[in-house]
């Protein structure tokens, strides 16, 4: 045999970097019927997800399992947000789930996971298109809901980091309807304004308050800005097609801010050592 011999561990271990590192086999929905389901002492789940013509084993730590508002059984249709992965001691390729719902909401998943793919093989999504976020923005551009919670906390992470930024905001409906022109019509504007960054933001919500986000006309709008986008749209398991186009994504929109942003204590700091280092440097010389 001429070719090089591995051992089990390492392809093992390769495939699981393969599918741990492909995009589109993370953070996907998955529709199916539970089989085999076991609830272990330590609250964790372990399952079956299966249809018609195919199965896969799934489990669902506790950490995640903990929100899920019902129990499931034997039978029940479910969707699932998981990453798919390889479970290296066995080489059995798993589902590794973070979120569950009965499935009465199978229709919207399904246009998202079409448009997604859909806008993902257009190139919307591809990292060379992506656009650097400046390290000291001096105009940043707030597109959020009016005297919401997101607005507040995005605001005073601004001031309390980098209060020498100015903020243009333009408040829009971030949930019904008319909320996804209105975001598409201040993405428009905002882009003419000479910023240096933009924020997206809202809170958490459901498929359908976040349904918004969702909208291929939006998505569209932001591939085309000019200036650099930064969406921190509901929490952190919360992913919108919006948070996939846009340059960077933030899993809240505190954490949004913080991204925009630099520290003034740390930046002070830096200048204080630089100065410092310049003076020994003049004296020696």
């Amino acid at each position: 045999m001429s070719q090089k011999v591995l051992k089990v561990s390492v392809l093992a271990n390769y495939l699981k970097q393969k599918l741990d590192s492909d995009f589109l086999l993370q953070n996907i929905i998955i529709q199916g019927e539970i089989s085999n389901f076991t609830n272990h002492r330590s609250g964790h789940w372990y399952f079956t997800l299966k249809d018609e013509k195919s199965r896969i084993s799934c489990v669902m730590f506790s950490s995640s399992a903990s929100k899920v508002k019902f129990l499931p059984k034997e039978g029940d249709k479910v969707l699932v947000k998981c990453n798919t992965s390889i479970f290296e001691p066995t080489g059995q390729l798993q589902l590794y789930v973070t979120a569950m719902k009965m499935d009465g909401l199978g229709d919207l998943y399904l246009q998202y996971e079409q448009l997604k793919n859909k806008l993902n093989q257009e190139g919307l999504f591809d990292e060379s298109n992506k656009k650097s976020i400046p390290k000291y923005p001096k105009k940043i551009g707030l597109i959020t809901g009016r005297n919401t919670a997101a607005r507040e906390d995005v605001i005073a992470t601004i001031t309390r980091r980098w209060p020498i930024a100015t903020i243009s905001e333009i408040p829009v409906l971030v949930q019904g309807e008319g909320s996804s022109l209105q975001l598409i019509n201040a993405i428009n504007t905002i882009d003419k304004l000479d910023l240096d960054v933009v924020l997206i933001v809202r809170g958490g919500g459901s498929i359908e308050d976040l349904w918004s986000f969702n909208s291929e006309d939006l998505a569209r709008a932001i591939f085309k800005m000019k200036t650099p986008i930064i969406s921190g749209v509901g929490h952190e398991v919360d992913v919108t097609i919006v948070d996939y186009v846009c340059d960077k994504r933030a899993p809240t929109p505190t954490g949004a801010a913080e991204m925009a942003t630099p520290n003034i204590d740390e930046v002070t700091l830096n200048l204080n050592n630089y100065k410092t280092r310049m003076i020994s440097i003049l004296k020696t010389k």
